[in-house]
Parts: C-alpha cells; structure tokens; sequence
C-alpha cells in the first residue's frame, strides 16, 4: 500500500503514466505519516515546502549494508537529507530538501548546489565518503532543482576518508571562460573534473603544489563538480563554464 506523504520511485518499460488513488466509492482517510529520521551523527534536517528526490536502486549498491545510513550534504558541509537502507533487496529513496526562504539561516540546498553523499555505518560508528554515478535517464544528476528527481546507476564506498570543510580552497575565476585556478592545495595531490551525471571528464595531479591551474576551455557551458582528493580527505566544489 502506499502511505500519504511517502515518496515513491516508480520503473516504467516504456513512457506512460500513474495516478493514485483512484477514485474509490471504498476510499478511506488515512493520517499522512510523520517523517522520522533515521539516527546519525549530523546536523539536525529541517522539512521544508520542496525538495528533491534521490533514488538508488539496490542492484547499484556496493559493500553497503542494511542499518546503513546515507547522508546528502551541500557545500556547505551541512547534511540536508538523510535515508536508512532497510534492506539490500530494496530500493531507496532520499528526500533532500531546499533551503526554507522564510528563515535567516540556511537551513537547506540552493538551486544547483551539488550533492555529497557519505554513508554511516551505526555498527561500527565509522563514516565514509561515497562515490556516485548518476543515471543520465532521470532529469536531474548531481546538482539541486526545486521539485527535482535523479537516479544513481552505481555508489560504493570511497577508498578515502571523510573530508572537513576546507575553508583554506579558493577556486577563481569562477564562473570561468577557459582557465581555473585552484588555490590552498596542501593536502591534496588529485584535482577531478565531474560533469552533471557524474562522469569523469578530467583528472589532474597537483605535483605537490598549492596552486594549480585548469583548463576548461573545450568543455562546454554548465555546472561541474570539482573534486580533490588527498590521502586523508575529499573535497568536492563547485565550478561553472560560461
């Protein structure tokens, strides 16, 4: 059965649509049920008017377990989403929700800010980076629309840790035409540049330099992921191509 003010992910063959509940002269009230987050050791999430969805089918899934708690975090390094995988034979769904405009704070994601996902493991009260690969079949891939909806096609462990929020990164000029410089690179000695469905377009060693310049002149206009990797941490940022 489905339950008033739960999200679904529904597989189709071939183009179509749905819509429930039909009209019933048998119909019955059913109380919309509460959202109950699963136990983590992040920030508080705060329900807001939109969101967007993250399906992840469970064939895609790898080393994860059920009790397994994935997190989706903004740039920002606050979590705005959060699902329990319940069982490896199901599919899961994470309501990732927009920042609330009526507040001050910041209490959610903005229009293209993109998607972290790490994952704890309750058990064994570890956390750990994960790496995506977004479904190109879905509207949506790695960064937030109001109302959106993407699909992960494959999330395994990272082999890294889980990254801190590196305040010490300044990309510029970002937006950029052809050239990006990175700065504030101690600690990191890969640079990875991530289109929208999470393909890797471009990979760079930084030779142990704390400044470092891009290329971006042959790829085309949009948002990219920027993603360095140390020996103890990921980062993930975000830069755009004009």
């Amino acid at each position: 059965n489905l339950n008033p003010g739960m999200a679904y992910y529904v597989l189709l063959n071939s183009g179509g649509s749905i819509t429930y509940p039909a009209n019933s002269d048998v119909a019955v009230v059913i109380d919309p049920t509460m959202v109950k987050f699963p136990e983590n050791p992040w920030n508080e999430i705060q329900i807001s008017s939109s969101s967007h969805l993250i399906a992840i089918v469970a064939d895609d899934m790898e080393d994860i377990l059920p009790g397994d708690v994935i997190g989706v975090f903004s740039p920002d390094g606050n979590c705005y989403g959060v699902s329990e995988v319940n069982n490896s034979n199901q599919n899961t769904v994470i309501s990732v929700y927009a920042d609330d405009m009526t507040t001050t704070e910041k209490d959610g994601f903005e229009i293209d800010e993109a998607f972290n996902l790490r994952l704890y493991s309750p058990e064994s009260g570890e956390e750990y980076d994960l790496e995506v690969v977004y479904s190109q079949n879905m509207p949506n891939g790695m960064f937030f629309e109001n109302e959106g909806l993407s699909a992960i096609s494959q999330l395994k462990l990272s082999s890294s840790g889980i990254a801190g929020h590196a305040s010490g990164i300044s990309i510029y000029p970002n937006p950029t035409n052809d050239i990006v410089w990175v700065s504030g690179m101690k600690g990191f000695d890969k640079i990875a540049i991530i289109n929208s469905t999470g393909r890797v377009l471009h990979v760079q060693q930084t030779n142990e330099q704390d400044k470092v310049s891009i290329d971006m002149s042959a790829f085309s206009n949009g948002i990219y992921q920027l993603k360095l990797t140390g020996a103890d941490a990921t980062l993930i940022r975000k830069v755009i191509k004009n």
